[in-house]
């Protein structure tokens, strides 16, 4: 099909192509429409197409017929074909837009007879005449384009020619101005650069200046750190003999008989008398204990370091002369006690780890604390006869007894004591547990809040038993 014709006048025509090879056919063939009802054929319309309709009703009876359509574009149907009363239709409908057309048989009109309809609908897209004109249009425009664009460009060229010895004298003139620039912009930056230098060297000077400050300021800070140590362990050396309280001295009067049997088993052990001493020695109330002996004990059970004293060893003996009696070994037992045992109860569950550096301050004590189990420590009974302390955390001087008592009892379950002879090994393991046994027998409480860990340890009588004979824990040693 040609796109234009020419009527009977001569007039041209345009005329709509069609592409067959898309269109849609719909028959419909006795379709029954029941009396008082409606049919109903909805037919979608994805591009402009041509809609032809031809349908007929059998025994040339008449149905009501029309036809809706709704744009993609729009909110509302509109009507394309009013109702109307037919027996037959034939014809085609031009639609330039998608959407949905809705083509309507109504019987609502008849209360009696039922229609019997056929029907055949197709749907033939329309192709777009006009663009392809348009695209024709543009090929040949594009064709001028590139004619014009040579006949420009050829004379741009002879335009260029007849001004090349301007330009050339031109640029000549510009590159020697721009080597002038150049040369003054280099030199520019190299003094920029220079400056830079300087600048860089002197940030580093002065941050070797800061760091060396830094490290006068961290050395004065431990210096000062260090100075206040030892001046609250000389203040603790004054004042150790404050927690030597009533409560603490009737339990070291009740365990005096053990403490007298731990102090014969290490008198003497490090300095044998010689001849003609040990006579005198007995006579005089039997062998002393040295204070080299006192300290020894307390390293063999692992209460003390082997390294330098700490300040409030001078408080343990202050007062005390060089062989210490039995009742000045019972007084540096409750000192030592004081000056070993933690401060605070939170460091309890460290202080089995390494023995405590007595110089050191106690920390503060942060969140829940625990006890020597693992468990969360909770408040005991209240003391038998003595009162709470003002800090909660503190330990009481009574505890810190009970927690040397219980260190050697710990400590009694792996020591070797290879320092001390047979006898004396023995004498001191039996003279511990007699030592728990008769705590025990006091049925003493901690005076501190939560210090589960000063009253709950395995008894030492149990240890030695388990051990065996003094020979058997020598050939075991």
């Amino acid at each position: 099909m040609s796109d234009t014709e020419y009527d009977e006048n001569g007039a041209a025509e345009e005329f709509v192509e069609l592409d067959l090879d898309k269109t849609l056919t719909w028959t419909g063939n006795a379709v029954i429409v029941q009396r008082g009802t409606v049919f109903r054929m909805p037919l979608l319309v994805p591009y402009p197409s041509v809609l032809a309709i031809q349908f007929e009703v059998e025994g040339g009876y008449d149905i009501e017929f029309s036809l809706t359509f709704k744009d993609d574009h729009e909110q509302d149907s509109s009507v394309l074909v009013e109702p109307v009363r037919v027996s037959d239709r034939e014809g085609q409908l031009d639609i330039d837009t998608t959407g949905v057309c809705e083509i309507i048989w109504s019987n609502e009109h008849s209360w009696i007879s039922s229609k019997t309809l056929s029907y055949q609908l197709q749907l033939a897209p329309k192709l777009d005449v006009r663009w392809r004109k348009r695209q024709l249009a543009a090929l040949t425009a594009a064709t001028d384009f590139r004619m014009l664009a040579a006949v420009e460009m050829a004379e741009k060229v002879e335009e260029d020619l007849r001004s090349l010895k301007t330009r050339t004298a031109d640029l000549q003139q510009s590159a020697s101005g721009a080597k002038e620039r150049t040369a003054s912009a280099h030199a520019k930056h190299e003094r920029y650069l220079s400056h830079v230098r300087r600048l860089e060297e002197e940030v580093a000077a002065a941050k070797q200046h800061a760091d060396a400050a830094a490290q006068e300021l961290k050395a004065a800070h431990a210096a000062e750190a260090a100075a206040h140590r030892s001046l609250v362990a000389l203040q603790r050396v004054r004042q150790i003999d404050d927690g030597l309280t009533p409560v603490l001295s009737q339990t070291l009067e009740h365990c005096d008989e053990q403490l007298a049997a731990l102090y014969g088993a290490y008198a003497g052990s490090l300095y044998a008398p010689e001849e003609g001493e040990e006579a005198a020695a007995e006579e005089s109330g039997g062998v002393l204990l040295d204070r080299a002996e006192f300290l020894h004990f307390l390293q063999d059970f692992e209460l003390l370091g082997r390294g330098t004293p700490p300040q409030l060893l001078c408080g343990v003996f202050s007062g005390c002369p060089q062989q210490l009696t039995p009742a000045q070994f019972r007084r540096c037992f409750a000192r030592a006690a004081l000056a070993l045992a933690p401060e605070m109860l939170s460091e309890l569950e460290h202080a089995d780890a390494a023995p405590r550096d007595p110089d050191s301050q106690p920390p503060t004590p942060t969140g829940p604390q625990k006890g020597a189990d693992g468990n969360a420590v909770s408040p005991p009974p209240t003391p038998k006869g003595a009162s709470k302390g003002a800090d909660s955390d503190a330990m009481q001087p009574l505890d810190k007894l009970l927690w040397l008592l219980r260190m050697l009892s710990e400590k009694a379950r792996w020591v070797k004591l290879p320092v001390l002879e047979v006898r004396r090994r023995g004498a001191a393991f039996r003279a511990i547990a007699e030592l728990e046994a008769a705590l025990d027998s006091l049925g003493l409480e901690s005076q501190s809040e939560g210090c589960a860990s000063c009253r709950g340890s395995r008894p030492v009588s149990r240890v030695f038993n388990a051990a065996g004979s003094e020979s058997e824990r020598e050939a075991r040693g």
